[in-house]
């Protein structure tokens, strides 16, 4: 990797600070179940996208703070455990992982993104105050969930707290020293304080984190001999002016210059200046078609169009944002070309450098769909399935993106049974009755379906004989019809002397010639017997009486 053309063409492939923020993570969390095991890699396969080289992803991240099996074979899995222990594993898993960045690591540019890299983190979200107040902010989250935690699945919230104290112990002696000292044992670097300070209105970029007047002064740790890269932006519409050592000794070439590649010496005091503001420029931003979309401009929605907005000249937030669901964003146009749109035009987030007067176009697509509707009637009758789609007991719409025809299934509830759709554009397969049909909706912008549901009609049918000779065939006298439940029901025998020989108010219980006078245990004889019917139908407000008489022959 000495080769800069070897690099050049792994770094087209790879994003090189993803792979040295996976190991960095998993070496200061000192992770022991991670390379052999939880280790996921991604690329996106858009051809024109903007995350095409290889990067990490974190994944399964509970083996870390000296908690749980050492199923990676870490050397020390205590708070001192060296930074650059991971870099002695081998090829742990197969996959080349550490292989892979020991290679990189013979890169002199590698090499120095990396060891910059631990002290930009460092200096920031590995912070003692910085992992605290993540901790507790999580801590704030969870501490109310667990007594019924403890409750569910055992344990008791007074463990958890000794764990997480545990925790906060760890990261108390882990941070901040002595990782600095570590860096020392492994790289053989030497540790010396920068400062950099902010007058006026701009921001500046050490490495890879970011400096602002509201964070100014910044003081962090850095090495000597690892060249740190400043950058001084012009992100407020006032120009950089000079650079200005304060205190300390480093090589200042041109003083003007807002980028300066460093070579600490040791302990370092800079300022970066700013000055007045540039005039401002007038933009004219629109929409394409009209009422398509709109812009949001430094995190202001733009209310009409076109709009001409005075802008300073530096780098502006722009945002298009689609009207509803069916208008996608296409690109950006604008003129001059001066006025750069980054990271490309395609980007709906993206970052307009005004240097000039000019325009700004938002273009935006519509997206063909069929807006369905479906209902319910009555309601509380049933219910349809839009089959992989919803669940519909009332009402729904939705905008639908088809490509094969919809499924759709009518479900009655109690005391109802479908009766037909109402489709108002296309023809239901295989017809309007069924409670199961489909609809074609290709090239459809609206459907309306509406499931029609009706009350089961109120019927009984009595038989007038039976023959209870237990041949198979009409043994038993049972009332049989629909749309009537339990409730107010009754079914009595009595005989010629007007005795009950059977009576139940259980819909489901036939006369099989039983004597219930006489216990059940007795059968009636041959004849005719009468018989007296109640039942309240599904949707009636009062019962009805059927009488009658059933002839009884063996």
């Amino acid at each position: 990797m000495t080769d800069a053309a070897n690099y050049d063409y792994v770094e087209s492939q790879l994003n090189p600070l993803s792979l040295i923020d996976y190991f960095i993570l998993n070496s200061y969390v000192v992770c022991v179940d991670w390379l052999n095991w939880n280790t996921a890699w991604w690329r996106g396969r858009h051809p024109e996208g903007s995350a095409k080289r290889w990067r990490y992803a974190l994944w399964d991240m509970d083996a870390t703070f000296g908690h749980y099996i050492n199923y990676t074979g870490v050397p020390d899995t205590s708070s001192d455990a060296d930074p650059c222990n991971p870099e002695a594993l081998g090829n742990v898993g197969g996959q080349g992982h550490v292989p892979l960045l020991n290679a990189l690591m013979d890169n002199e540019t590698f090499y120095s993104t990396y060891i910059n890299r631990w002290a930009d983190l460092g200096n920031t979200v590995f912070t003692c105050d910085y992992m605290h107040s993540v901790l507790d902010s999580m801590v704030l989250v969870i501490e109310p969930e667990m007594p019924r935690q403890c409750e569910r699945w055992g344990g008791d919230v007074a463990g958890w707290q000794i764990e997480l104290q545990e925790l906060r112990d760890f990261i108390d002696e882990r941070c901040e020293s002595e990782l600095m000292s570590g860096m020392e044992d492994c790289y053989d670097v030497t540790t010396v304080n920068l400062t950099v300070s902010i007058v006026g209105q701009g921001d500046v970029e050490i490495n890879t984190i970011n400096v602002t007047p509201v964070s100014s002064p910044f003081t962090g740790y850095y090495f000597e001999e690892i060249t740190v890269n400043l950058d001084a932006q012009e992100n407020y519409g006032v120009q950089f002016l000079f650079w200005e050592i304060v205190s300390g000794t480093a090589v200042l070439g041109d003083a003007t210059n807002p980028v300066w590649d460093l070579d600490l010496e040791g302990d370092l005091n800079i300022i970066a200046h700013f000055g007045i503001p540039v005039p401002p420029e007038d933009v004219v931003f629109n929409v394409e078609p009209v009422g398509a979309g709109s812009i949001v401009l430094d995190g202001i929605v733009i209310p009409t169009y076109p709009s001409t907005e005075s802008l300073s000249v530096s780098g502006h937030f722009i945002q298009a944002v689609g009207f509803g669901m069916w208008w996608e964003f296409s690109h950006w146009t604008s003129a001059p070309a001066g006025n750069v749109i980054s990271p490309d035009v395609n980007s709906f987030n993206a970052n307009l450098e005004v240097t000039a007067a000019g325009a700004v176009t938002a273009h935006f697509v519509y997206i063909d769909h069929t807006q369905l509707e479906v209902q319910v009637d009555p309601v509380g009758a049933g219910a349809v399935s839009v089959v992989n789609t919803a669940y519909v007991d009332d009402y729904w719409t939705s905008g639908l993106i088809l490509d094969s025809p919809l499924n759709f299934r009518a479900m009655a509830f109690d005391k109802w049974e479908f009766d037909k759709w109402l489709v108002q554009v296309t023809d239901p397969f295989p017809n309007d009755r069924s409670t199961e049909m489909f609809l074609n909706l290709e090239g459809v912008a609206f459907e309306s379906v509406v499931a029609v549901f009706k009350e089961i009609e109120f019927r009984i049918f009595i038989p007038n004989a039976f023959t209870p000779d237990n041949d198979g065939v009409n043994d038993s006298f049972l009332p049989l019809g629909q749309g009537f439940t339990a409730d107010q029901y009754r079914f009595t025998v009595i005989n010629r002397w007007g005795e009950i020989v059977f009576d139940t108010t259980d819909p489901s219980i036939p006369w099989i010639g039983q004597n219930s006078v006489q216990g059940g245990n007795h059968f009636v004889p041959d004849g005719v017997y009468m018989y007296t019917i109640t039942a309240l139908g599904s949707h009636e407000l009062s019962s009805s009486t059927f009488r009658g008489s059933v002839t009884l022959v063996r």
